[in-house]
Parts: C-alpha cells; sequence; structure tokens
C-alpha cells in the first residue's frame, strides 16, 4: 500500500487502507465504526476513480 501512495502522491491512502484493516480485524463501537467506515467509503470513491489511471 505504500508504495501505491508514493506512486499516486496520495499519502491518505495509506491511513483510509488502516481503517479497512481495522473494521474487519476489530471489534469496534458503533460511533467509531461509523468514523472508520466512512473511511473506507472515501478509500473506495478513491479507487473508483483511479481505477482507469495507469500506475507505471
Amino acid at each position: 500500500m505504500t508504495e501505491i501512495a508514493k506512486r499516486l502522491s496520495d499519502e491518505e491512502i495509506i491511513d483510509l487502507w488502516k481503517s479497512a484493516i481495522v473494521i474487519l480485524t476489530v471489534n469496534l463501537p458503533k460511533d467509531v465504526l461509523v468514523i472508520e467506515a466512512e473511511k473506507v467509503k472515501r478509500l473506495v470513491e478513491l479507487s473508483d476513480k483511479i481505477a482507469n489511471f495507469r500506475v507505471d
């Protein structure tokens, strides 16, 4: 993930990816889960945006 963040010049991707992992691995209280879910939503939006972007 760090390589993708470097190539896209977007360090936010690392934080968003961490949120996805936390949701899958930790039993979170609902209020924290809502915050982390919003970050994952942002990750999906970013992924959709760059899906056709060529990374060499």
